[in-house]
Formats: C-alpha cells, sequence, structure tokens
C-alpha cells in the first residue's frame, strides 16, 4: 500500500500601498427572473451588488515580487457567495463517492477529514493585457461598507495580503486594508 503524502505550499505576506480606488454599487430586479428557461420558485426578486476595485503598488514583497509591481484588487460581494462564507468546518466534511464521511486514524482516534477552502480570493498570473496583476476577493456585505467608510475618509491607506501557493495558484487567504503602514508594524 502507497502512502499519498500531502503536497503542502508557502504562505508568505504581501506590504502594499493604496493608489486609487474604484466603486460600483448596484441593485435591481434580478435578470434570471424574465427569462422562464433560468427562472425557479426560489429565484431572488431583488439583486444588490458592490464592487470595490483597489489600485495598490507593492512596496514590500516578501519574497514574491518586487517593489513597484501594481495589483488590482476586485473586492466583490454579492448573494450568491453569501452562503459560503457562513459556513463552518463541519460544512467542509470530506465524504467518498457514496456521501459517507471520510475519517482517519490518528494515535487511536478517528479523526475526521475536511476539505477546508485554500482562501477567501486569489491572486490571478498577469495578462498582457493590463499593467497590474489582477486579484478577487470575496467579502460579507458588512465587511465592503466598513471597508467604504474607511477607503472614503482617509488619505493614505496600505493592505497587507497573506498569500498561500499552492500548484501554481496564489490564494489570499488573509487581506487587512489598514492605516498603518504594515513596514513600521
Amino acid at each position: 500500500m502507497t502512502r499519498k503524502i500531502a503536497k503542502s505550499g508557502e504562505y508568505s505576506l504581501i506590504a502594499l500601498q493604496l493608489v486609487s480606488f474604484d466603486l460600483d454599487i448596484s441593485a435591481g430586479i434580478n435578470y434570471e427572473i424574465r427569462d422562464k428557461r433560468d427562472r425557479t420558485p426560489f429565484s431572488r426578486v431583488y439583486n444588490f451588488d458592490s464592487r470595490v476595485r483597489l489600485h495598490c503598488t507593492c512596496i514590500d514583497p516578501d519574497g514574491s515580487g518586487k517593489v513597484g509591481d501594481k495589483y488590482s484588487f476586485a473586492v466583490l460581494t454579492g448573494d450568491s457567495r453569501a452562503e459560503t462564507l457562513s459556513r463552518v468546518l463541519k460544512d467542509y466534511k470530506a465524504v467518498d463517492d457514496t456521501g459517507t464521511p471520510i475519517s482517519r486514524r490518528i494515535r487511536g482516534r478517528d479523526e475526521p477529514v475536511y476539505n477546508e477552502p485554500k482562501g477567501v480570493g486569489f491572486i490571478a498570473n498577469y495578462n498582457r493585457h493590463t499593467d497590474a496583476r489582477p486579484a478577487y476577493l470575496w467579502l460579507p456585505p458588512e465587511t465592503i461598507s466598513d471597508m467604504l467608510a474607511v477607503l472614503t475618509t482617509m488619505d493614505k491607506l496600505f493592505v497587507t495580503v497573506h498569500q498561500y501557493k499552492f500548484e501554481r495558484k496564489r490564494w489570499i487567504v488573509g487581506f487587512t486594508l489598514q492605516t498603518t503602514n504594515p513596514l513600521d508594524e
């Protein structure tokens, strides 16, 4: 019997300075209810969405780029991800093909196996059409509201991103919008 060894990734921090931001806040009737093929009795009638795009410049890459690299974070919220963000660990229990929970024997005890999420967003690879590295982040509406309050009242802001590199993908496992320079901490 061969044992599978779990591949581990690499964690790092990226310190960024906020250069500018764009807002897109929308409300309306959900377009899916007008199309008889897409709608169901459980389709939402109203659609509310908020998007913030943060344009940042790297001030300390921690081995994952260079000073001066540009990042563009699309911070998104919406009805489609709301239930995902309120999950608890037991919702990520690993199951086999028949739906039976998988467990692993550790020191004589059966411990459940979990397929926890890799992050709250990801950093995409550069593409030739933009000069900034695109990144996408899904946050609850309350966090977006707090972010908007800070963005509109402060002059100099910084972003710290805790990333996890795994199999050529860069996952965002932590994201902080802050008023203090992370290099001073």
